[in-house]
């Protein structure tokens, strides 16, 4: 029996399709990337276990935000010069460079987006260190039921109201 075939829908966020009446074209990004109108932020999860990037992917995809990951810093800021990230969910054990590290380059880059450090130790360093790093929250592993979402949702209301005021600044040009 051959696997199932998938098939492109409103739901995908990338698109190789031509543009419709059901996607908007964001200026800030490049002309092969549409969103569904009416879709949640855009969110970069950037997590080397990719078991665990698929499951924060899924999550986020679930709360109905577009979500792209990679797992690795070079590869987060490649994506971030070609894709418009509202929120960012950075693992710390990254290769070639830490989380924290990640942190302190996408700040830098993005001083807007709201960052979310998930730390691989329960201490109040590793809070302290995210904090300095540019990181709005740091959720420890293993992460426990409800804690993410309970840590995303003020980030999430924030982006929101940062996304709204440009679209209101745009509407009013």
């Amino acid at each position: 029996m051959a696997p199932p075939r998938h098939e492109p829908d409103a739901g995908n966020f990338m698109s190789e399709q031509a543009p419709d009446e059901r996607f908007e074209r964001h200026s800030s990004t490049p002309p092969e990337i549409y969103a569904p109108r009416g879709r949640g932020l855009g969110v970069l999860v950037i997590e080397s276990d990719p078991d665990l990037q698929w499951h924060l992917a899924r999550m986020l995809t679930v709360r109905g935000h577009r979500v792209v990951g990679t797992s690795s810093g070079d590869g987060a800021h490649a994506l971030l010069e070609r894709w418009p990230a509202d929120l960012v969910v950075v693992g710390e054990d990254l290769p070639g460079m830490d989380g924290f590290e990640v942190c302190r380059r996408i700040r830098e880059q993005l001083e807007t987006v709201e960052i979310l450090l998930v730390a691989s130790g329960h201490s109040a360093d590793a809070k302290i260190a995210a904090r300095l790093a540019g990181a709005a929250v740091c959720i420890e592993r293993p992460l426990a039921p409800g804690a993410l979402a309970k840590a995303l949702h003020p980030l999430e209301a924030r982006a929101r109201e940062r996304q709204a005021a440009a679209v209101a600044g745009e509407a009013g040009d």
